[in-house]
């Protein structure tokens, strides 16, 4: 279970971002989720980038050492390798968060559209860049996004994440993460 999506941005907590209700509702729900399934994996905040202040409230009010691991979506059209000093920074805060308990970091959404400069063959680099990274990077999960074109828009950002297209023909980086 993923708790909410990108709550730090206005436009998905649907007023305010705000780190101290992220937190209530965040321990609401786990508590909620352990009763129902004292198994289950529980993750979050899944944070559009790395927002300091937000994940360090996120912190201090306890939150992130109830979860399983710790997502993030650390979009960014430089090469993958440009967020290693964001995971590096990540991590320090998670180590404190919880010094009994190694939390994961997962990548729970980030890719790169085939528009803004970005070829497909470029795409397909990244996207194995990424994952061979995410490795190197001590990262316990990583997902692409987006597995299909959301529409045919060739010059809609959104419409081009895809390893296949609109109509499921297969981009360069659909052949990329089937190697």
């Amino acid at each position: 279970w993923e708790i909410w999506n990108e709550p730090n941005l206005d436009k998905y907590w649907h007023g305010t971002a705000d780190p101290v209700q992220y937190a209530q509702v965040a321990a609401t729900v786990v508590a909620a989720i352990r009763r129902a399934d004292p198994t289950a994996w529980i993750v979050g905040p899944a944070t559009s980038g790395f927002p300091w202040d937000y994940i360090t409230a996120l912190a201090a009010q306890g939150v992130l050492n109830r979860l399983d691991a710790v997502t993030v979506h650390p979009y960014r059209l430089d090469e993958p390798e440009s967020v290693w000093g964001d995971y590096l920074r990540l991590r320090e805060i998670l180590d404190r968060a919880s010094p009994d308990r190694r939390i994961p970091i997962v990548s729970s959404e980030w890719g790169y559209p085939t528009v803004e400069g970005i070829p497909e063959t470029e795409q397909a680099q990244y996207l194995t860049r990424q994952w061979l990274f995410h490795l190197a990077s001590d990262v316990d999960l990583s997902i692409w996004y987006d597995w299909r074109n959301d529409g045919e828009d060739p010059h809609d950002v959104q419409a081009n994440f895809g390893t296949v297209t609109y109509n499921l023909v297969p981009k360069p980086d659909f052949l990329a993460a089937q190697t």
